[in-house]
């Protein structure tokens, strides 16, 4: 699902961040390969990266626009439909 944004929007960069504490980087990168993910996908082992963000829960999505400005941080959405909008609201404010 993710992966079709990162390949329609220019200026739209995803980046997952993997919070659990269990895996290592040989366990994320088969995951991100068995999977075909076409989007970075970061470990955060200390919490500094989801800390200033204040993921308590996963999925989460946090939608920083081209300026850094938070537009979206919450739930993942549910359904694609819903994941459109909040990245084409997103992008175009």
């Amino acid at each position: 699902m993710l992966n079709d944004y990162d390949t329609t929007y220019d200026d739209l960069e995803i980046i997952a961040i993997n919070l659990t504490q269990n895996d290592n980087a040989t366990t994320v990168a088969k995951f991100v390969s068995d999977n075909g993910y076409g989007y970075s996908m970061i470990m955060d082992l200390d919490g500094s990266m989801s800390a200033p963000y204040d993921i308590e829960y996963i999925p989460f999505i946090v939608l920083i626009d081209k300026e850094g400005v938070i537009r979206y941080k919450g739930s993942a959405p549910s359904s694609v439909s819903n994941l459109k909008t909040l990245v084409e609201e997103s992008v175009t404010q």
